[in-house]
């Protein structure tokens, strides 16, 4: 528009020229040449254009004073060549400038921008997990604080909860980190749905997730959500060349009768957590003080504990393992014992897990079983010795070597080792537990698969490991006879640990009718308190003394002890 408007004048001028009084030509020059000039100051941030237009209106008027040449248009002609270079010189230097000003202002802007952009993507970062994209653990905590704020106004009650996999290590080992990393972004999805709007689910770490949920106020809804979330999981994931079976515990913890501060409102819903794995895969528990109260028992524990292994106050019975064909001992099973002066009587099944999430489990193993190996090489020749090795233990790259160190010290030949092996402590790091398994049976010891049944491992490991024997969870024993019964199972496990060359030893036998039905289907070995109960090493030395090596008491007699 400019360009036009300045060219219609500048040419209406140029015909004036040529037309009025030639008194008067020199003004509509000059008002030309201003009319241009206001022109190209307006269009200082096109130079083109205002070049053209200087151009216009500069030529006609130098070519008007040529025509008669006078000293006095010489004059003028000079003077208008002259003062539009040095009006064109102050027109680039001002629009370079403003260009510069401007293009330095956009490049702040972009700046500002792009850290702007830095600084939402580091606070994203910040709260998100990167590997499923929900909010970590530190938004989960500021989200519970600022409903712990809002509560004083609005009075809105919540529920958090904790959601712990069940068997997830096993898929890292089995398929690979890759494929893990698929399904813990496949198990956010699945809980996300579940919650749909209702509240927010977030990454915890490795396979632990967070759930909030505003409004959630009963025990039943709790319990329902819990139980929503666990059949969410049930599904098959997808593994590429196969699938992998999932479950997952639930702990609760309510605000404000759990806790009034976010850190103990997510520790209590952690102490439901372990509650509710502790009952069994797939369990929802809500917080209560009673729980609190266990773990502050299990702290004390804890400190008796160190003591008595500082102390070396354990204590150690034996189980025997009997020959089903002639009932006869073959080994017997080293079982921890503690008597603390001030708890009393501590069952192993309480301090056992103490000791492993502690991180006491491994010192306390060494001690055990330096002390066991130094008393079972005092046995007849012809008896093993069966001890549980810890996982802690399993994945050490120098487990064998200590083992064979501490036989060698207490004289204890090697074949005469029977080492107790649970599918969990295979499975925490399946490579490095068969590595030392196979050390260990080159040297000759033997290997029992524990509680075989009741993992994960199942049968498909059996052909990746060296082991000897497969010991029968008693909790499949202790159903025989009753409805849907597991004898089916246990006559399975038989038939595949013979077609394997394996032995079978069926733990829990407590009655006359499993051990007949054990017998029946061709199980090598029993362990229960029908044929005996544990004995200390003294006992031990005196029941063998008493009875020359004759057999442990048939069905219908209990042992000594």
């Amino acid at each position: 528009f400019v360009v036009a408007l300045t060219s219609a004048l500048v040419g209406w001028s140029f015909f004036l020229i040529l037309d009025v009084d030639p008194e008067l030509r020199f003004a509509v020059k000059i008002f030309g040449w201003v009319t241009a000039t206001i022109a190209s100051a307006l269009l200082a941030y096109l130079p083109i254009a205002g070049f053209f237009v200087m151009a216009m209106v500069t030529v006609p008027p130098i070519t008007e004073f040529l025509r008669v040449i006078t000293p006095e248009t010489l004059s003028h002609a000079a003077l208008t060549v002259a003062f539009s270079l040095v009006y064109l010189k102050f027109l680039l230097q001002y629009y370079w400038t403003i260009i510069e000003a401007v293009e330095s202002r956009l490049a702040l802007e972009r700046e500002h921008r792009k850290t702007a952009e830095a600084k939402d993507e580091i606070s994203r970062l910040a709260l998100s997990d990167p590997l499923t994209g929900l909010p970590n653990r530190r938004r989960f905590q500021d989200q519970v604080d600022g409903l712990i704020r809002g509560y004083e106004d609005t009075g809105v009650p919540f529920c958090i909860g904790v959601v712990d996999l069940d068997g997830f290590k096993p898929i890292n080992d089995v398929f690979g980190h890759s494929v893990g990393d698929d399904v813990l972004v496949e198990v956010g999805a699945r809980l996300a749905a579940v919650l749909g709007g209702r509240g927010m689910v977030a990454r915890l770490g490795g396979d632990e997730f967070g759930i909030i949920v505003p409004m959630l106020q009963s025990r039943s809804e709790a319990e329902q959500l819990g139980a929503d979330l666990a059949r969410s999981l049930q599904k098959p994931f997808d593994c590429g060349v196969s699938s992998a079976m999932l479950s997952g515990s639930c702990g609760f913890a309510f605000f404000p009768q759990a806790g009034q501060r976010a850190e103990v409102l997510v520790d209590r819903a952690d102490i439901a957590l372990y509650e509710a794995k502790k009952a069994g895969r797939g369990r929802t528990t809500i917080f209560t003080i009673e729980m609190e109260d266990a773990i502050r028992h299990q702290a004390l524990i804890e400190q008796a504990l160190r003591r008595a292994i500082s102390d070396e106050v354990l204590e150690l019975a034996y189980h025997p393992i009997v020959r089903l064909a002639d009932r006869r001992p073959v080994a017997f099973e080293a079982l921890a014992r503690w008597n603390d002066p001030e708890l009393g009587v501590i069952p192993p099944d309480v301090f056992i897990p103490v000791a492993e999430k502690s991180g006491l489990i491994g010192e306390l193993t060494v001690q055990l079983f330096r002390r066991a190996v130094r008393e079972a090489a005092s046995w007849p020749k012809n008896i093993s010795l069966s001890f549980n090795l810890s996982v802690v233990q399993l994945v050490q790259p120098s487990c064998g070597l200590a083992i064979l160190s501490i036989l060698g010290e207490a004289g204890l030949r090697p074949g005469r080792l029977i080492l107790e092996i649970t599918e969990t402590a295979l499975l925490s790091d399946f490579e490095k537990a068969r590595k030392t398994i196979s050390d260990l049976k080159r040297s000759g010891v033997h290997i029992a698969l524990d509680d075989f049944g009741t993992g994960y491992a199942s049968f498909g490991y059996l052909d990746k490991i060296s082991i000897d024997k497969i010991k029968i969870d008693r909790s499949f024993t202790a159903v025989f006879g009753h409805k849907n019964g597991d004898e089916a199972i246990v006559q399975a496990i038989v038939d595949l640990a013979r077609a394997n060359g394996l032995k079978t030893t069926a733990e829990g036998v407590e009655t006359e009718s499993q051990y007949e039905y054990l017998k029946s289907i061709g199980c090598d070995e029993l362990q229960g308190f029908l044929l005996a109960a544990p004995l200390t090493h003294d006992e031990f030395q005196n029941l063998w003394k008493e009875r020359d090596r004759d057999a442990i008491q048939p069905p219908g007699t209990r042992a000594a002890g």
